[in-house]
């Protein structure tokens, strides 16, 4: 693999729209990890820098649960919203802690490919970023819109995550290691904060987990259909090799970023 790219990895970003546009209606109830980490994201950035910002980009903002702990906390004049999913965008200016937001406007599509606008104090993201082909672009593309001393921050997820299904089907996403993204960063952009770390949800049965991956949207990676007869392997073989005291693990590898646009 390029030391710097995914370039021989492509997501399907149809499957992954799809995917994400079924679990529209149990993302939030389910997304418990994701909650976490983009309350930490925010909790992050307002220790390294200011509170209030005019002009902030959301990427992948979802049904906003980031969304929310960013205005609830930052004071913002203007707020731009974009997900690759449209109806999550027009169902995000429906969050309540947006009454604090003086201008709201959308940008659905995938953020690799639509304009964005220029003079940015912040472009923000959480759980979003491991599904772009190819990051170093993004980040050219925000350093662009990013003003002086611009921040860009963001969490996303790494090697390890739902490394138990990744194991058994040998199928999953391709993630950047950390080393590797730090240089994708570090070529345009200080960095101010870094923090890893390490989610597991303990869940009571196997087909607990296949209903959280379906739920929470991060199966668009596979596509395939299993039969009656692989599940009941699947279950079988989860459970003899991953089963605890605390329940049948899913984990989750995070690392958020602050970084500063160097001039």
């Amino acid at each position: 693999m390029n030391s710097l790219s995914k370039k021989n990895v492509r997501v399907d970003k149809n499957r992954v729209v799809d995917s994400f546009r079924s679990s529209r209606k149990t993302y939030e109830q389910n997304a418990i990890v994701q909650r976490r980490i983009s309350q930490q994201l925010v909790a992050l950035l307002m220790t390294s820098n200011t509170c209030k910002y005019n002009s902030v980009l959301e990427v992948g903002c979802c049904t906003g649960l980031l969304t929310d702990f960013l205005c609830e906390k930052c004071e913002i004049e203007s707020l731009y919203l974009n997900d690759i999913v449209p109806e999550f965008c027009e169902l995000t200016t429906g969050r309540p802690a947006l009454c604090n937001v003086r201008d709201v406007s959308t940008l659905p599509g995938d953020i690799e490919l639509c304009s964005i606008p220029g003079d940015l104090d912040l472009i923000i993201s959480s759980s979003t970023f491991q599904w772009i082909d190819d990051l170093d672009a993004l980040f050219e593309k925000f350093h662009r819109s990013l003003k002086e001393q611009g921040v860009l921050a963001f969490s996303l997820f790494g090697p390890g995550t739902m490394g138990e299904v990744r194991k058994l089907t040998g199928k999953g996403l391709q993630y950047l290691s950390l080393n590797t993204l730090l240089q994708l960063v570090s070529k345009r952009f200080k960095v101010t904060v870094q923090e890893s770390k390490v989610d597991q949800l303990f869940l009571p049965s196997v087909r607990a987990v296949v209903r959280h991956i379906k739920d929470t949207g991060v199966g668009g990676i596979g596509g395939e259909k299993w039969s009656h007869s692989q599940l009941r392997e699947f279950e079988k073989r989860y459970r003899e090799e991953f089963v605890t005291e605390q329940g049948i693990p899913v984990s989750y590898f995070s690392t958020t970023i602050i970084a500063k646009k160097e001039t």
